[in-house]
């Protein structure tokens, strides 16, 4: 976090408004989200795809969703919190886009959640996916090591920095199919060391 954020958020402390629309909230507030927001947040809360992890429309009689069905996937089970609705949006992209480093935690907070209501399942490791290293360097972090270094901290399940590395740059993967994408991240990452993983794998 660059310098001129801490002291902002030393004058104007996040827990004091609401992540996703800014308005004030106090610090007790649950993920820092205002009644309106929480309200509108949507919860991953009935059927889901036993592969990715996505909510089931009501007419699928299938255990996985058509997407899966059509796009096999290479990991084991994707686990789901939210939909993507404008208050999940704005927490991602705050962090993303506008340097709210804060909402990391936010979004670490509910992912833990999520795993405590499947049962709290043991993984080895959690690995975030890598940025290129000049585009790390010109956002200044890695969201999702922000997130993980989170996660980690709830779960106490070690977020080692360097397993994976990205050896070349890509395009911007929003608005790509899933064939676009999986051709765009062909020979991207790489294992900077070995890692066996015992008891199996998370993806978000």
């Amino acid at each position: 976090m660059k310098l001129t954020e801490k002291l902002l958020n030393l004058i104007y402390p996040p827990s004091l408004y609401c992540a996703s629309c800014g308005k004030i909230i106090n610090a007790t507030r649950t993920y820092s989200l205002c009644n309106t927001c929480m309200d509108q947040m949507k919860w991953t809360l009935g059927r889901t795809c036993l592969k990715c992890g996505k909510p089931l429309a009501d007419h699928n009689p299938r255990e996985i969703c058509f997407s899966c069905s059509e796009n096999p996937h290479h990991y084991d089970h994707g686990c789901c919190c939210t939909e993507y609705g404008s208050v999940e949006r704005a927490l991602i992209f705050g962090l993303k886009y506008n340097s709210k480093t804060e909402n990391a935690d936010i979004i670490a907070e509910i992912m833990y959640d999520r795993l405590v209501s499947l049962g709290s399942p043991v993984y080895d490791f959690l690995v975030p996916v890598p940025m290129f290293t000049a585009k790390r360097l010109s956002r200044g972090y890695n969201q999702a090591a922000l997130i993980a270094s989170g996660l980690s901290r709830l779960t106490l399940i070690p977020s080692p920095a360097g397993i994976l590395v990205r050896e070349k740059e890509t395009r911007a993967l929003r608005g790509l199919s899933p064939a676009e994408r999986r051709v765009e991240l062909r020979g991207v990452l790489a294992e900077e060391r070995e890692v066996v993983l015992c008891k199996g794998r998370m993806y978000f």
